[in-house]
């Protein structure tokens, strides 16, 4: 009998041992997703730190299904083209058009909306608001890599002018090297607030767009299905207990 219960105990120990090297396995679990490095306040890099009302979102949304996120900072064309060919688990922010359906995984509900908006001079005379076929034979400054909306990204009646970054465009456009260039409010605004030479240069004239962005996933990727539906039971229970709209009002003071 006394060998029957040592044996009991030692199988015991060794139930629990494994047990618990699955709980601490599963609370360390991390997925490893790639992110914009230069779309601040949504997503981008602050003194080599990466932040972002984006950021934030995906953040909680794995918190809440008991999984870390850990980003992968980069440009977003490069982010977009690792996710398409199933190198990259996941991009954002990206835009969810006719032109991307095909091409990646998408999550339901959305992530946020953005609208991008047509800038131009201050001083213009423009009477009426502007939209994507006003800008046809006009140079628009965009920046490399960017999806603008499917009406405009399909229209090759505007004249592209690409840069870097949405800066840079509007630094083009003040140079009158262009006669517009198109960003979200949101950005334009950020920019203005830490460029201040730029503030009061510009105006909106017009939008082109009404997007939503998502965390787009790798349909090549093998865990690409996986992760997605994980996400998005992550999303969902943030959006129905406030925590998604608290990170909104956080970095823009409202729902975008």
């Amino acid at each position: 009998m006394v060998w029957k219960l040592r044996l009991f105990i030692a199988l015991l120990a060794a139930s629990m041992a494994l047990s618990l090297a699955a709980t601490s396995a599963s609370a360390a679990e991390t997925v490893s997703v790639g992110a914009e490095d230069s779309w601040a306040p949504y997503s981008g890099l602050v003194k080599g730190e990466l932040q972002g009302m984006t950021v934030d979102i995906v953040r909680a949304a794995y918190q809440a299904v008991g999984v870390t996120a850990r980003f992968e900072p980069m440009p977003y064309a490069r982010c977009v083209a690792l996710t398409r060919s199933g190198v990259q688990l996941a991009c954002f922010d990206t835009f969810r058009t006719p032109d991307t359906e095909s091409d990646f995984l998408w999550h339901s509900p959305c992530l946020f909306q953005v609208e991008y908006l047509i800038y131009t001079h201050a001083d213009s005379k423009h009477k009426k608001r502007l939209g994507v076929r006003d800008l046809e034979g006009q140079h628009v400054a965009l920046t490399r890599g960017y999806e603008y909306g499917t009406e405009f990204d399909r229209n090759t009646k505007i004249q592209r002018e690409l840069s870097s970054s949405d800066e840079s465009n509007f630094r083009m456009l003040l140079a009158g090297r262009v006669e517009y260039t198109v960003t979200a409010k949101t950005i334009a605004d950020k920019l203005f607030r830490e460029h201040p030479e730029l503030a009061h240069q510009f105006k909106a004239v017009g939008s082109v767009s009404r997007n939503d962005v998502y965390m787009a996933f790798s349909r090549r990727h093998p865990d690409g299905p996986r992760e997605m539906a994980r996400f998005e039971k992550g999303l969902r229970i943030i959006r129905e207990n406030g925590r998604l709209q608290s990170i909104e009002r956080q970095w823009l003071g409202r729902a975008e």
